[in-house]
């Protein structure tokens, strides 16, 4: 093997690149458990198809996720973040959430009250779309230039590995041992990504700096509108400023380019 093709393989044995696949798989398993998975979970149960025909506007969330990306960027969980840095702060509080969102679902009948495996699916939904803030954020930080795309690749490889278990591991589980098991062993499955954020390295210290000195801390007297201003608004502000009249258009592009898929694809 050559030098070239060794010393591109390598990259992806690097830890800083490597910690994306598991990160990865934490990103990719709550997608399919709040759809595909999900939507013959309820169909098992007698729940109408127009029903969950309506339910798949809970993943309208992954869309809109751009409107608290702000706060989760400027944000310090107090000593969770002292703690493990900004984003694993943010990412193992996530990952925490997926995972007691999904034991949620197990612990739920459809049959009994819908309602309850709703708020569930709305709950993983929201964690995880900050999940996904939260790992883009730590990826292009925590690796070099160069490294971006291995990186990005390595990510996506996770991720595919994560829908796999959702789908066919979830699936297999629900056949053999019923839906509660399959939802408790996916739930299990999401530590996966608390034990990854847990282990990291604590980020870089330029990330740690820009943080203290956007985000409100214990010791320091902040005004909260201030603070809000800067860390919501301003982000905006400038968006608008940049791209001027086509900025709405970006938005509703961001927001609606794949409703159709979403709506569509969960009566598949």
């Amino acid at each position: 093997m050559s030098g070239a093709w060794r010393d591109s393989l390598t990259v992806y044995l690097r830890r800083r690149v490597f910690v994306l696949l598991p990160l990865g798989f934490s990103a990719g398993l709550p997608l399919l458990l709040v759809f595909g998975t999900l939507t013959l979970y309820l169909r098992e149960a007698g729940v109408e198809r127009a029903t969950i025909g309506y339910l798949s506007w809970i993943g309208i969330l992954f869309s809109f996720k751009v409107f608290w990306s702000p706060l989760v960027d400027h944000l310090n969980l107090g000593a969770l973040t002292r703690r493990l840095g900004h984003r694993r702060s943010w990412m193992l509080l996530a990952q925490l959430g997926i995972a007691a969102s999904l034991i949620g679902l197990a612990l739920s009948d459809p049959a009994v009250s819908l309602q309850t495996i709703v708020w569930f699916a709305l709950l993983t939904t929201f964690f995880s779309a900050t999940q996904d803030i939260c790992i883009d954020a730590f990826r292009i930080e925590s690796v070099e230039e160069d490294e971006q795309g291995a990186a990005a690749a390595m990510y996506q490889a996770g991720y595919r590995l994560g829908m796999l278990v959702a789908g066919a591991g979830a699936l297999y589980l629900a056949e053999f041992y019923g839906w509660r098991t399959a939802y408790i062993g996916m739930a299990g499955c999401a530590l996966i990504g608390v034990a990854t954020t847990v282990l990291l390295a604590r980020e870089l210290a330029r990330r740690q700096q820009g943080d203290a000195s956007d985000a409100p801390t214990d010791g320091g007297a902040i005004d909260p509108l201030a603070w809000l201003r800067r860390a919501l608004f301003d982000p905006f502000a400038s968006f608008f400023r940049r791209h001027g009249r086509i900025a709405l258009a970006i938005l509703a592009l961001i927001g609606f380019y794949r409703l159709s898929d979403i709506s569509l694809g969960i009566m598949a």
